[in-house]
C-alpha cells in the first residue's frame, strides 16, 4: 500500500488464498513494478502455508480503499485495511478453530 497507495491484485476480487500470485508479489518477482522484496521465503515456494499446511488466507481493502474489509463467514465493515488468518487444524473458514489477524487471542 505504501509503495503504490492501492492494495495489489493478488488473485481474486475479495478472498484470496496465499497462492503463487500473492506470493509473487510478496517476494518480489511479479506484478511489482519496484521489484520490492516485501517477505522472504527463504526457499522457492508457490504457497504461504500455515503449521496445518493449508494456505493463509488474506483480504486486503480494495475501492474505495475505505479502511474496511469483508470476510464472508467472519464479519462485514470490520475497521482494517488488511487481515489475515488461517482455517486452523480444520481447514474450514469461519469455524471456531480458525486463527485471526483481527480476534483476540
Amino acid at each position: 500500500y505504501a509503495d503504490y497507495k492501492h492494495f495489489p491484485d493478488v488473485g481474486g476480487p475479495t478472498i484470496t488464498e496465499m497462492g503463487r500470485d500473492a506470493v509473487a508479489i510478496l517476494r518480489g518477482d511479479e506484478c511489482n513494478a519496484r521489484g520490492s522484496e516485501y517477505m522472504d521465503f527463504h526457499s522457492r515456494t508457490d504457497e504461504f502455508l500455515d503449521p496445518w499446511k493449508n494456505r493463509y488466507r488474506v483480504v486486503l481493502d480494495s475501492a474505495p480503499y475505505d479502511g474496511r474489509v469483508d470476510i464472508p463467514g467472519h464479519g462485514s465493515g470490520l475497521k482494517f485495511s488488511a487481515v489475515s488468518w488461517s482455517t486452523g487444524p480444520d481447514g474450514e473458514s469461519g469455524t471456531a478453530d480458525d486463527v485471526c489477524s483481527w480476534k483476540d487471542r
